[in-house]
């Protein structure tokens, strides 16, 4: 129990620490996803996931993307997983700026364990990154080429049954995202993500997890706070 107590101050702490400028600029958006996952045999599995995220809660779509992957469980502490990322990036708020895409491939090894009921999960993905490239010309902001960028994500999970009840749980993470931009070592923090909320079985392989999400990208002059509503539908066959 006090390694519970421990975990959840510290997933407190975070988000606090984030929030506490009130000079930073606030958005509010409304993330949706569903994944569906085919277990192969007992070590492999083919996974797709779909993202549909807005701005303004749910008046403006800001993003698509579309993630298949492939994952390989070692035993039941180590998994392997490689995929792509396509990523349509929505700029209807702002007219004057166009559309954008990213194309990603990207790896990752995850590692779990438990303390006493307490599940934990440990994932670090690399992402090699083909972003549009927006250039100015004419009064006019065109995209021209791409630009091609290094990104290492850490994410750290802890979930919890609630009241014993296996079908219920509570779910915390934090991630971390860095930039490679000029070497073997991260030169910036690209964005931070904190999410909190329950994951709740509905039936066998399926579940649904829902919650507070609020993520931190660091900006010159002023940080961007993002409040966001996340959901997602996973279904396991």
């Amino acid at each position: 129990m006090r390694s519970i107590n421990y975990a959840l101050i510290v997933f407190a702490l975070i988000s606090l620490s984030y929030s506490a400028n009130a000079q930073d600029r606030q958005e509010h958006g409304s993330w949706n996803a569903a994944f569906v996952t085919k277990n192969l045999n007992e070590n492999w599995h083919v996974r797709l996931e779909y993202h549909h995220r807005t701005t303004s809660f749910l008046k403006y779509h800001e993003q698509t993307v579309i993630r298949p992957s492939v994952d390989f469980r070692l035993d039941s502490i180590v998994s392997f997983a490689a995929g792509y990322s396509y990523l349509h990036n929505d700029q209807n708020i702002n007219i004057a700026k166009p559309d954008f895409y990213e194309h990603n491939i990207w790896q990752q090894v995850a590692l779990s364990h438990r303390i006493g009921s307490m599940n934990f999960n440990h994932r670090m993905r690399v992402e090699e990154r083909f972003i549009d490239a927006i250039v100015e010309r004419e009064n006019k902001q065109l995209i021209d080429g791409r630009n091609y960028r290094t990104r290492l994500r850490y994410r750290l999970t802890a979930s919890l049954p609630v009241l014993k009840n296996p079908g219920i749980s509570l779910v915390a993470y934090d991630e971390l995202f860095l930039n490679f931009d000029s070497g073997i070592l991260p030169d910036t923090v690209d964005q931070n993500w904190v999410f909190v909320g329950p994951q709740i079985v509905i039936a066998k392989g399926l579940n649904i997890t829902s919650g507070y999400h609020f993520i931190m990208l660091p900006r010159s002059g002023s940080d961007l706070h993002r409040h966001l509503w996340d959901t997602i539908l996973s279904y396991t066959f």
